[in-house]
């Protein structure tokens, strides 16, 4: 019979055609409906599978903490970095406010004998710009007296009645009157001096640095607390100082200078540091007359560890008493801590440095030091 017929009657070829195309439309729309099924199953079930899996995997209990370093931009091209020391002690269940508290979980007990945790080393040591500071004892404050059995005495401090004799501690209160200025030895109480100082009490250069031959040109950040320090204002020293007002004015510059030359004869360098020293004790006093300016004298250094060959403490020994001699024309305080911050030898004390080891800028107990020395030499 001809497939075109049905009952005698012959069927249209274009109806059959027709046909066999909704019944494969159908065909297809089944199939792929029963395949998601068995996805959909297979999904569940495995996920079933795995979930139960690792509800019975036990939660050891941590045995070592390691800290996180500060990644926070620790500030312009001065070479520090915001590096926190790793710490060690009683492990605690961290929650989500930070604080700490027990887990609560009962001991796992299975079958299988005690697992001994090994510590976890990774394969390849943190990246950090600083040497490490594992070996750093915690910042504590010092006596004086302790203190002073380290300084160095083979220089003594001179007599002078603008050297700031000791006094009591005159605790937080007076410390809080007192706003830094000065080169990247005053920038690092920003990063390692957070325990001391706030922000707002630290001008510093843009750039983090600042030089006696730039007094009078170069723009410094003004102190913000609620700006990070590339977008604080820009001003002139005299504007920054006109703006803040501080009660006292703590200056630390000269290092810069002490390694620098230019081939000048040791007068014409002496007649030009004591010039930027007596110009900038105006600008300051112009600005805001009740500012109370205090020079401190430059700090020491490691001569075995610093770069420069032309920067020694021979050289800021020097410049220290052109500074002093200057300030006694002025009749300006001078905070004398070159001997309190050197050991016994007129050198900077190793353990004020080995956050960067390049004897020269001091880290959190350095930073201390200075602090503690301050207070107890307090401007009546």
């Amino acid at each position: 019979m001809n497939r075109y017929q049905n009952n005698g009657r012959r069927v249209p070829e274009d109806r059959y055609k027709r046909s066999f195309r909704e019944f494969a439309v159908i065909y297809t729309v089944i199939v792929a409906a029963l395949l998601a099924l068995c996805g959909f199953l297979i999904y569940r079930i495995t996920k079933t599978v795995r979930g139960t899996a690792d509800e019975s995997v036990p939660i050891p209990a941590a045995t070592s903490s390691a800290a996180v370093p500060d990644t926070s931009d620790p500030g312009p091209g001065t070479g520090y970095e915001n590096t926190t020391a790793p710490q060690t002690g009683t492990e605690a269940v961290t929650t989500d406010d930070g604080s700490a508290a027990s887990s609560g979980l009962p001991p796992v007990t299975t079958s299988a004998p005690p697992v001994t945790t090994v510590p976890v080393t990774s394969a390849e040591p943190p990246v950090t710009t600083a040497p490490p500071v594992t070996t750093d004892p915690p910042v504590t404050t010092r006596e004086i007296t302790t203190a002073a059995e380290t300084q160095n005495v083979s220089q003594p401090e001179p007599s002078s009645p603008v050297i700031l004799a000791q006094t009591p501690d005159a605790g937080a209160d007076y410390l809080r009157d007192v706003v830094f200025l000065g080169d990247s030895t005053t920038y690092g109480l920003e990063v390692y001096g957070k325990e001391f100082v706030t922000v707002d009490q630290i001008i510093s250069g843009d750039g983090g640095t600042l030089d006696f031959t730039e007094i009078t040109t170069k723009k410094v950040r003004y102190p913000d607390a609620d700006k990070s320090f590339y977008d604080r204002d820009l001003l002139l020293i005299g504007d920054a100082v006109a703006r803040r007002q501080p009660k006292i004015l703590v200056i630390t510059l000269g290092l810069n200078f002490s390694a620098e030359a230019n081939g000048w004869e040791e007068a014409k360098l002496k007649k030009y540091f004591q010039k930027q020293v007596g110009d900038l004790y105006a600008i300051v006093k112009e600005k805001s007359p009740s500012t109370t300016v205090v020079f401190q004298t430059i700090y020491p250094t490691i001569d075995s560890r610093v770069q420069y060959g032309t920067l020694k403490n021979s050289r800021i020994d020097t410049r220290n008493s052109w500074l002093l001699e200057k300030c006694e024309e002025l009749n300006c305080p001078v905070l004398w801590s070159h001997n309190y911050m050197s050991d016994g030898n007129g050198q900077l004390k190793a353990e004020f440095n080995t956050y960067h080891g390049d004897g020269i800028h001091l880290n959190p107990a350095g930073f201390a030091a200075m602090i503690e020395y301050l207070r107890t030499h307090a401007v009546k």
